[in-house]
């Protein structure tokens, strides 16, 4: 991938990384990704999420436990890319979400994922 992609990823990380560490905690991928279902609802930031807070909670430590190279219980930037480079073929990605899209019982999900994607873009872009 292109260093331009390479380092919106950075900027990314930067902003997810609330603490300001180095590395991505579970807590913190679990409070980004609530932020941005807080947004997709049209929720006020200070009103409580649909989202069950122990389950996006567990599902942030098994995200991390699979991406985790050095077992710090964290992840650093490099350990994200790693991910996004070497462990996901971009053609398999691309494979796997096309055929996604092309099933019509995942219509409605593919309209949330949308949802989804603007509401990122315009919380990274308030920042």
């Amino acid at each position: 991938m292109s260093a331009k992609v390479k380092n919106s990823l950075r900027v990314v990380f930067e902003l997810v990384d609330s603490d300001k560490s180095g590395h991505l905690e579970p807590s913190e991928l679990a409070r980004a990704i609530t932020k941005i279902a807080k947004k997709v609802e049209g929720a006020p930031p200070e009103e409580t999420s649909s989202v069950n807070k122990d389950e996006l909670l567990q599902r942030a430590n098994e995200l991390v436990a699979q991406l985790d190279s050095n077992g710090d219980g964290k992840l650093s930037f490099e350990e994200v890319w790693e991910a996004m480079v070497v462990r996901v073929s971009p053609f398999e990605s691309v494979a796997a979400f096309t055929a996604f899209l092309d099933e019509p019982e995942n219509q409605e999900t593919v309209r949330q994922l949308e949802a989804m994607l603007a509401a990122y873009v315009d919380i990274f872009r308030a920042h």
